[in-house]
């Protein structure tokens, strides 16, 4: 038996190269067909290739009794590769093995290693021919010599907004979004040319999270991008913004999450900001409730007041419309420059004309207009003195107004 083996052995490795090679890559839909051997006694054999792509080829192979098809075979060169496995009588008799076919110019070799319920392997080789068969190679396809692809022009990193129709001012200031204990205050305090500068801080379950300043860039007319650093933790985190400006809105998102929308509307961002004021933040990132504040906890100590100074005659503070106003003590108390450094020029505007805004003063610039008409507590006053301004407001009012102006001369410088 182990001579018999050696011997087949042998003539499939002389079939195999019998078979001649073919110079280019055949094409293998010209072996579909039916195939015989040339064997005219002992037991029948027969090989029906049934299909053919570049990489796959499904054949059928029988000899004696036993019969296979195989539809995956594997081609590789001249070589196609096909493994089998199946049940007989019942699941009681296992068959499997590996047929390997061997294409030629005008036949084709099988080698069939079998094994039966687990016994084995046998070693079987045949050679199959077709008097239909025509060798063919594959038509390799034309050459088409493109010309080179014209050099594009190079598209800027960066928008520069100065040339954009769009009046961006008009994005400057402060926004609020409060979901549930989730709380996101924004600042946009500067665009100009490519650049937006912003701050951002968010409250989660009563924690507060400040983002700090950050820079970002404007990718289009509309989008602008910016990486930033926060403190979650104890730990220093890396954190991507998004913004998209729109016609009425601004469009917000950090990491991952989803765009937070605000709009551009004065009311509809004093009603966010209405909302942001059940937090007070100080400078030790903590937040105390509204509920908290009491005159006594804002009231300035007695010794440091000017001794000039009173209380503001306009209008008057309540727990009703307190968080309307962006910096509600300035007929309060003195303001300095740390209670301006962390507003826009926007809100500089915004704060100086409020002081003005309290007395009933009517603006003739629309959007500062706008803003102080979806106040609740502004009205228009009929009696206000435009020809002397000064006489309308407190000592404490006009001293707040010098600091104010002073602040913003000094930025501009």
């Amino acid at each position: 038996m182990k001579l018999r083996n050696i011997i087949l052995l042998v003539l499939t490795f002389m079939l195999c190269a019998a078979a001649p090679a073919f110079a280019g890559e055949p094409d293998y839909s010209c072996y579909i067909g039916s195939w015989r051997t040339e064997q005219t006694s002992g037991t029948q054999s027969s090989l029906e290739i049934i299909d053919a792509t570049d990489n796959y080829m499904a054949f059928s192979f029988q000899y004696g009794q036993f019969a296979v098809t195989i539809n995956n075979a594997k081609i590789s060169g001249r070589n196609v590769y096909g493994n089998y496995r199946e049940a007989w009588e019942g699941g009681e008799f296992i068959v499997s093995g590996t047929i390997t076919l061997n294409l030629g110019n005008n036949s084709v070799g099988v080698n069939w290693e079998g094994y039966e319920n687990g016994r084995g392997p046998s070693y079987r080789s045949f050679m199959f021919y077709n008097s239909r068969f025509v060798y063919r190679e594959k038509a390799s396809a034309p050459k088409i010599t493109e010309p080179p692809a014209p050099t594009p022009e190079p598209t800027p990193a960066y928008f520069d907004t100065s040339k954009s129709s769009i009046d961006y001012t008009k994005y400057l200031g402060s926004y609020a979004s409060v979901e549930g204990d989730n709380v996101t205050k924004l600042t946009i305090k500067k665009i100009e040319n490519e650049t937006l500068d912003f701050e951002c801080m968010c409250i989660s379950s009563g924690s507060v999270v400040p983002m700090g300043y950050s820079s970002g860039r404007f990718k289009s007319e509309t989008t602008a991008k910016s990486n930033g650093a926060c403190e979650i933790g104890g730990r220093r985190s890396n954190i991507e913004y998004e913004f998209n400006f729109n016609e009425k809105s601004v469009q917000f998102k950090w990491w991952d999450g989803d765009f937070l929308t605000f709009s551009l509307s004065p009311y509809e961002r004093i009603q966010g900001l209405k909302q942001l004021w059940k937090y007070k933040i100080n400078s030790e990132k903590s937040e105390i409730p509204v509920d908290d504040i009491t005159e006594e906890s804002v009231a300035k100590p007695q010794e440091q007041q000017s001794s000039e100074v009173k209380q503001s005659e306009g209008t008057q503070l309540s727990d009703n419309n307190l968080e309307e106003y962006i910096l509600w003590f300035s007929s309060e108390r003195e303001i300095t420059e740390n209670d301006l450094a962390r507003h826009s020029d926007r809100e500089l505007t915004l704060i100086r004309n409020e002081i003005y805004a309290r007395h009933g003063r009517k603006f003739l610039t629309s959007w500062i207009q706008e803003y102080f008409d979806g106040c609740s507590w502004y009205s228009v006053n009929p009696d206000y003195n435009y020809d002397n301004e000064d006489s309308m407001l407190t000592a404490l009012e006009r001293h707040n107004l010098q600091v104010i102006v002073e602040y913003e001369n000094s930025l501009k410088q």
